[in-house]
């Protein structure tokens, strides 16, 4: 991670690299736009969001108009002669886009304020393109795309049909890297019906291709961020954008067997697998220590696993510092290190080094693309791999055969929204942890009522945001604090947005706070605000843990259904669950307009023990073991079927479609 020196160190390069950028521009030098725009486009959107310091994002839209300047002006531009505009907009001889960060230049327009972004340039008219050749239509659409993101509404069939089929791979990427993703969701109504109307429209279109389009990592992200904010099942998206592009990626870059095999037998610590202890099952989970949710909420889970010296496996980045395993997994865990400069290269590897073990059953606890697990997912290490409630989202992968899920979560019609097959434990199958206890007591009951939600800005939507303002407004005692868990940078960059929803009532918008702080927080709090459509798990345990009464609202997928669960196990009222968010503010109110049932839900919440013995279930990770007997015996299935029941000691039920 940069320091405030070392960004600003980063800043002034790139400026430097602008002036130069400048003069070739005025020189109409293609080769040297393309070099000089490439070498300031360095950075990340998730850093620059994060880690901007004071100044930094108006000197970066400086920077990027620059940029777009170079590319529309000068490396797309109808006269020009230089053939470096292939070099962007048409794939290489290894599948991939060899400058792909310069087409998502609108982007960071958007990020860095620019109103570029929303003058309408560069307007495609499909009718005239389909009359040029393969240069003029891949300067013209280039140039659209340098400038517009996913607020720009146009007709994706039409221009589909239009292009020629050497140009789609390029339209394919803009719109998983760019047009999907920008603007974010709090920007406007407009432009969040322009995505889903785009998104679908693409998915229609990508249904009956089957051969994977030229990729590249950030194809990844809408598969793992959609879910955030759409309520609708996101599987046809994960199967795109995680079975069919990513994995033909890896597929790519994946060394032979030889160069494995040299690779293994070097002195390398990405390549030391000889620590593994002796077993035909393995789990892979770099985020497995005690200060990680993935390990509070999946461990039981897999306590069978830990019981009878299951390894453990935890692949990091080598620029990346370890965190302690916990004590418990000590013995049988193994870390082993890549080079985030060959990622899949090395990942590779030690997915051939792991198949060469002739593994039965491999579990990942969690799937993201945040970590090695995404890369590692593609491949079959074992003869049959599941995931579980770490991302309770479908893969969309090919090598993920079965998905651990809960009864007590899943709805009627949950086998559709999975590509893997749905295995279903009784319960939840997750658990919790008991969070730090509360360093105060409970204040009296003030004039002011306090309403809390913790909630990443990830989860933030103008639906939730109108929600919200709706309650405050409806009761004007109210104040609401919002825990982000985001940096200063991130917080302001967002509060503008979030202001033109907020407007009715006194809320404030906090950055990340220690936990403690938060629980301290919690303890004087009326009510407790779940998000939608991501709602929470862990974070909801929180408010039950110090007696703050939580209200959900229960969708028709688990991400929005583990709090209704967690409800209902707690044996807490039926009222606290939701149906949408009118019935979530209609409840709310009625919630806060009466001291008496808010009491008497307090003192139903106040014994901790008694409320951990109800969350969590002793016999979870019997379940699982039964489950991963069943699995193993039926090995990979052929094809999806109606969800598995499966209790220890209980023949398994294959549930009704």
């Amino acid at each position: 991670m940069q320091n405030p020196h070392e960004r600003e160190q980063l800043v002034q390069a790139h400026a430097h690299l602008a002036a130069q950028l400048q003069t070739a521009i005025l020189r109409h030098d293609a080769p040297a736009c393309l070099e000089l725009a490439r070498a300031m486009i360095s950075d990340d959107f998730y850093s620059l969001e994060r880690l901007a310091i004071p100044g930094e994002l108006p000197v970066r839209m400086q920077l990027h108009e620059i940029i777009d300047s170079a590319l529309r002006d000068v490396i797309f531009a109808d006269q020009g002669t230089a053939e470096t505009w292939k070099s962007i907009v048409l794939p290489d001889e290894f599948g991939l886009f060899a400058h792909y960060k310069l087409s998502t230049n609108a982007r960071w327009l958007r990020l860095t304020g620019s109103m570029l972004v929303d003058q309408g340039l560069e307007a495609l008219d499909c009718a005239a393109l389909a009359q040029l050749n393969l240069r003029e239509q891949g300067v013209r659409l280039a140039r659209f795309c340098s400038v517009n993101d996913g607020s720009t509404a146009f007709d994706y069939s039409a221009l589909r049909a239009a292009l020629d089929p050497r140009l789609l791979p390029f339209l394919h990427d803009w719109i998983l890297c760019v047009a999907l993703s920008s603007p974010p969701r709090l920007h406007s109504v407009q432009a969040n019906a322009t995505q889903d109307h785009l998104r679908r429209a693409f998915l229609e279109a990508q249904r009956s291709t089957h051969k994977p389009l030229p990729a590249n990592s950030d194809q990844a992200a809408p598969a793992f961020h959609t879910p955030y904010f759409l309520e609708e099942s996101t599987r046809a998206l994960s199967i795109e954008c995680n079975g069919k592009q990513m994995s033909a990626l890896m597929q790519r870059f994946k060394p032979t067997a030889e160069a494995c095999e040299r690779l293994q037998a070097t002195d390398l610590p990405v390549y030391a697998l000889d620590e593994l202890p002796e077993s035909d099952e393995l789990i892979v989970c770099p985020n497995w220590h005690g200060d990680h949710v993935i390990y509070r909420c999946m461990s039981p889970l897999v306590e069978g696993m830990r019981s009878r010296g299951v390894p453990l496996l935890r692949a990091y980045s080598d620029d990346v510092a370890l965190s302690p395993v916990e004590l418990d997994w000590f013995e049988q865990t193994v870390d082993i290190t890549y080079s985030p400069q060959y990622t899949l290269t090395h990942l590779g590897a030690i997915d051939f080094a792991l198949s060469q073990r002739k593994l039965e059953f491999a579990f990942y606890p969690e799937i993201t693309s945040a970590n090695s697990t995404y890369w590692m997912a593609t491949e079959r290490i074992a003869r049959v791999q599941a995931t579980g409630y770490g991302f309770p989202v479908t893969t969309g992968m090919p090598t993920m055969d079965y998905f651990i899920a809960g009864a007590d979560v899943e709805g009627p019609n949950a086998a559709a929204d999975y590509s893997e097959q749905l295995v279903l434990l009784p319960g939840m199958a997750v658990a919790t942890t008991r969070p730090p206890a509360p360093t105060q007591a409970r204040e009296s009951d003030p004039a002011e009522l306090r309403l809390v939600a913790t909630t990443s800005f990830n989860k933030l939507n103008i639906e939730l945001l109108k929600a919200w303002n709706a309650l405050l407004k409806r009761v004007p005692n109210a104040r609401m604090d919002v825990f982000t868990n985001t940096t200063e940078a991130q917080a302001a960059l967002h509060l503008p947005a979030l202001a033109r929803y907020l407007t009715d009532g006194n809320i404030e918008i906090h950055t990340a706070k220690p936990r403690q702080f938060v629980i301290d927080t919690l303890v004087h709090a009326d009510l407790y605000l779940d998000a939608f459509p991501y709602g929470g798990f862990n974070s909801l345990v929180e408010p039950l843990s110090v007696a703050c009464p939580v209200l959900t609202v229960e969708g028709a997928r688990a991400r929005n259904r583990l709090g209704a669960a967690l409800l209902r196990r707690a044996e807490l009222p039926e009222n606290l669950i939701a149906k949408d968010l009118r019935d979530y503010v209609d409840c709310a109110v009625r919630l806060l307009g009466d001291a008496g049932e808010r009491h008497a839900l307090r003192e139903q919440l106040k014994d901790r023990e008694a409320l951990f013995a109800k969350l969590n279930d002793p016999d979870l990770g019997h379940h699982m073991d039964a489950a991963i007997s069943w699995m193993r015996e039926q090995g990979p299935p052929r094809s999806r079927r109606a969800p598995v029941f499966i209790r220890a000691g209980e023949k398994p039920v294959l549930l009704s479609a």
